[in-house]
C-alpha cells in the first residue's frame, strides 16, 4: 500500500487580496499631511480600483480601463480633501476607505456619461452623413449609354 504525498498548499498574504480600512485610513491621513503618496498606498489604491470595477455593475464596459485610470486621478486629486477631524466631532471612527469608495463609484459613472455623449454625437454623425449620401444618390442623374 502507497502514501499519497500532497503538496502543502501555500498561505496567501491577505494584504494582497484584502484592504485593511484602518491601514488605508492611516495611509490616507499620512498622504494628506505630508503630500507624498506611499508605495503602499499606491497599491492600496490600486486595489480598490480593481475591487470596484468588478463589481457587477461595471464589470461589462469595453472602456473598463479609462474608468479605472480615470478613478485613480480622482484618488489622486481628491484624496487631500479628506478630513478624519470631521468624522470624528459627529462621533464616528474615520473611514477613507468608504470616502475613496464614493470618489471611485463617482469617476466611474463620469466616464459611462462621457462615453455616453460620445455615442450620441458619433450616432448623429453617422446617420447625418446617411442622409446626406442618400440625397445625393436620390438627385444623380444616370449617365447616357452610347449606343
Amino acid at each position: 500500500m502507497e502514501l499519497k504525498v500532497y503538496k502543502r498548499r501555500k498561505i496567501a498574504d491577505p494584504s494582497r487580496y484584502y484592504v485593511d480600512i484602518e491601514e488605508y485610513t492611516g495611509e490616507v491621513i499620512q498622504y494628506k499631511n505630508t503630500e507624498y503618496a506611499s508605495e503602499r498606498l499606491g497599491e492600496l489604491w490600486k486595489l480598490h480600483v480593481d475591487k470596484c470595477a468588478s463589481s457587477a455593475s461595471f464589470k461589462n464596459y469595453t472602456f473598463l480601463d479609462e474608468m479605472k485610470g480615470e478613478a485613480l486621478l480622482f484618488l489622486v486629486k481628491y484624496s487631500k480633501s479628506f478630513d478624519p477631524n470631521k468624522i470624528l466631532k459627529s462621533g464616528k471612527k474615520p473611514n477613507a476607505f468608504k470616502y475613496c469608495t464614493t470618489m471611485i463609484h463617482r469617476a466611474f459613472i463620469q466616464v459611462i456619461a462621457k462615453q455616453k455623449r460620445h455615442s450620441e454625437l458619433k450616432d448623429k454623425l453617422i446617420k447625418l452623413h446617411q442622409k446626406i449620401v442618400y440625397n445625393l444618390n436620390q438627385y444623380e442623374r444616370p449617365l447616357p449609354i452610347d449606343d
